[in-house]
């Protein structure tokens, strides 16, 4: 969005850096570019489509879009095991919109925890014929969050760090 383009503007001059662009646009339709990017991120958005093979399709034009040496890096909720689980979740983390009287946001939190992937679909949206090497990421436990991590072909290592916290 718009307001998020910005604020990342923003950022990046606060940090110096004058190499970074930002744009807003439908991925799937950037049919003329290819290989033009370091990084593609797409993060807090696959729950919102329906099907696995949607989200499959972002993360093609991804990676079209990601230079051979670049990274994709998709991040997104994990729905729990069990309606138990989550409704206890959802109550631990979302019961202070409640507190606070925002109850449109603890709705969004709820039917986001619903519609979001267990870690098994999310495998399904790396797609079969990729040319780069794919790292899942997902606490045990009670996992929040998910990662999909796009790397360059013949990575060995996530981290390219040493010692804590890498």
């Amino acid at each position: 969005s718009e307001p998020m383009i910005e604020t990342a503007r923003e950022n990046a001059a606060l940090q110096g850096t004058d190499d970074a662009s930002f744009d807003v646009r439908d991925i799937t339709a950037l049919e003329d570019q290819e290989s033009v990017h370091d990084l593609t991120m797409f993060c807090n958005a696959a729950h919102h489509f329906r099907r696995i093979s949607e989200v499959r399709a972002i993360i093609e034009s991804m990676e079209r879009l990601t230079n051979r040496d670049g990274i994709v890096f998709v991040m997104d909720l994990v729905r729990l095991r069990t309606r138990s689980i989550t409704n206890r979740y959802i109550e631990i983390v979302g019961g202070d919109y409640h507190r606070r009287g925002l109850g449109d946001f603890y709705d969004d939190f709820r039917n986001s925890m619903f519609a979001a992937w267990t870690v098994n679909e999310f495998r399904h949206a790396i797609p079969a014929n990729s040319q780069r090497q794919w790292v899942h990421l997902s606490p045990y436990g009670l996992p929040a969050l998910q990662i999909l991590l796009g790397l360059p072909k013949g990575t060995r290592r996530v981290w390219s760090r040493s010692g804590v916290p890498w």
